[in-house]
C-alpha cells in the first residue's frame, strides 16, 4: 500500500496490492474505495476506472476487457441497463 493513512485506515490517495495481484489505485475514505479509482483484475486483465462509494462501483465508469467495454453508470457495483456496449476495442 502507498498513500495516507490516518487513525490506522487507508484515507486520500493510494495504490493498493491484493494478493490476487489486483490493483486499485484511487481514493480512499475509511478503509475502503471511495471516489475516482481504478480497479485492474489480475486474471482477465480487466479493468475498471470510474467512480466508487463504500467500497463498490457506483456511479460513471467504464469497465474495460480485452475485446469490448461498457460505458455509463453503474449501480450496486453491477453495470446499469444505461451503460452502452462497445463492442470494438483497438489496441495500438
Amino acid at each position: 500500500m502507498s498513500g495516507c493513512w490516518g487513525d490506522d485506515q487507508r484515507c486520500g490517495n493510494g495504490k493498493f496490492y491484493y494478493v490476487n495481484g489486483d490493483i486499485y489505485d484511487g481514493e480512499w475514505k475509511a478503509h475502503v474505495r471511495h471516489g475516482l479509482g481504478s480497479y485492474t483484475y489480475a486474471d482477465t486483465g480487466s479493468r475498471y476506472v470510474g467512480l466508487w462509494k463504500d467500497g463498490r462501483r457506483e456511479g460513471h465508469g467504464e469497465l474495460v476487457h480485452a475485446n469490448h467495454k461498457f460505458v455509463g453508470k453503474f449501480i450496486d457495483d453491477k453495470v446499469s441497463n444505461r451503460a452502452i456496449p462497445v463492442t470494438a476495442i483497438t489496441r495500438k
